[in-house]
């Protein structure tokens, strides 16, 4: 069985055992109905931010959509705590957001100019894409964005190389 089909075969049954349409999948996901169509047709593959996106409107662990693409099985939500989910929801999504946004790859002196825009950044990033974080995952990510900026002025003082 092909990658696609797999996957095609995965969301089918999902949707079935939620009892959701395929536009409730696709608003969920932030996609169009034509987008998911195309996916499940093998026409392109989701991206990975879309990945996470579908992970999280079927009540998938994060990675369960990649888990699938490369020929395992989902794992729905209900092993991990709410807790747990969001937070690992939260920082895959963000390491998505940031390789999307071509800023994971940024050497030491490139992040600390632009250390104190991190957040905002982040802010306009996720609103020009309509992607929508909890009030918990928007204070994971100012947390995360927080934490980022401290580490990277402890780097700065304490002269650290940064492999880029």
């Amino acid at each position: 069985m092909k990658a696609h089909e797999h996957l095609a075969d995965q969301l089918n049954r999902r949707r079935l055992e939620l009892r959701l349409q395929w536009t409730d999948i696709a608003r969920a996901a932030g996609i169009t109905d034509k987008a998911l169509r195309a996916m499940r047709r093998g026409e392109y593959g989701p991206s990975e931010l879309t990945q996470i996106r579908l992970d999280e409107a079927l009540r998938w662990q994060p990675g369960s959509v990649r888990a699938i693409l490369e020929g395992g099985q989902p794992r729905p939500l209900g092993r991990l705590s709410a807790e747990e989910a969001a937070d690992a929801v939260t920082e895959e999504r963000m390491d998505a957001i940031l390789r999307e946004a071509g800023v994971d790859h940024l050497t030491l002196e490139e992040a600390l100019a632009r250390s104190e825009g991190i957040s905002e950044e982040i802010r306009r990033y996720l609103d020009a894409r309509g992607i929508t974080l909890s009030a918990r995952q928007a204070r994971v990510v100012e947390t995360w964005a927080r934490r980022l900026e401290e580490d990277l002025r402890a780097a700065e003082a304490n002269d650290e190389p940064h492999a880029s």
